[in-house]
């Protein structure tokens, strides 16, 4: 062997270890509308692959819809699919990685919404560590919204929220604040937003004590724009103190 030879065929070998270990359990559901029956599904791996065989979508034990064969996805990609027969009320909705549906080693991930409880696979889902309690649920999203995870991975969780669709493009979920005004008693803050007028919430303490809680300020808010916002909110002493914007689930 030739001096050398070793220290080229490590870093070889580890690249293609990293290409072939990119597969569908790096698939996560990450926006669906009942009203419309399309889901997302966003890749979340740092190498691309393609799909080797049907990925079954299961809802309510219904069966039909899934990723085709073939299906390619690039890194950080999303694309959207539509579940036929798909509840607008109450449904679960789960990807597979193969018919093994009472598997819990076959589930890779999804959601539960409406109000009853446990749903189709839900216990399944359960049992494999993507869905916190057979009894957890989203509600139903707004009219003309959809319901979508604040991050990637609020995916195993019940923290998603109601929000404008953005189906073939998952981003996490943000608020900016772009300008402040502060008067006595009173602060406004222009935010831009991805989230609806109910979903905003303002808290704030005061610069003088570091460990204090946060205090939270339900907002009147002002729509401005699409995805722009007009929060005002009264607080005692609104010179000296610091301010933040999030949004409710």
């Amino acid at each position: 062997m030739k001096p050398g030879a070793t220290f080229f065929a490590a870093p070889l070998l580890l690249a293609l270890a990293g290409a072939l270990h990119a597969d569908v359990s790096e698939l996560r559901i990450t926006e669906v509308n009942p009203a419309t029956s399309q889901v997302e599904v966003t890749h979340t791996g740092a190498a691309g692959f393609t799909v080797a065989s049907f990925l079954p979508f299961c809802h309510s034990f219904s069966y039909g819809s899934g990723i085709p064969a073939g299906t390619s996805f690039g890194p950080g990609e999303s694309k959207t699919f539509t579940v036929s027969g798909l509840s607008a009320t109450a449904s679960d909705v789960w990807l597979y990685r193969d018919s093994n549906f009472a598997s819990p080693g076959s589930i890779i991930s999804g959601i539960k919404f409406g109000s009853s409880a446990s749903l189709g696979r839900t216990s399944v889902a359960v049992a494999a560590g993507i869905w916190p309690s057979t009894s957890a649920f989203l509600p139903l999203p707004r009219a003309g919204e959809s319901l979508q995870p604040f991050q990637l991975s609020d995916t195993t969780t019940a923290n998603w929220f109601s929000g404008v669709a953005n189906f073939g493009s998952f981003t996490a979920a943000e608020v900016r604040v772009t300008q402040i005004q502060v008067t006595p008693g009173s602060v406004q803050l222009e935010v831009t937003s991805p989230f609806t007028v109910t979903n905003h919430i303002v808290e704030s303490r005061t610069n003088f004590v570091a460990a204090q809680t946060w205090q939270s300020h339900p907002p009147s808010v002002t729509p401005v724009a699409a995805g722009r916002f007009l929060l005002t909110v009264s607080v005692p002493e609104a010179g000296s103190r610091f301010f933040r914007v999030g949004a409710t689930p």
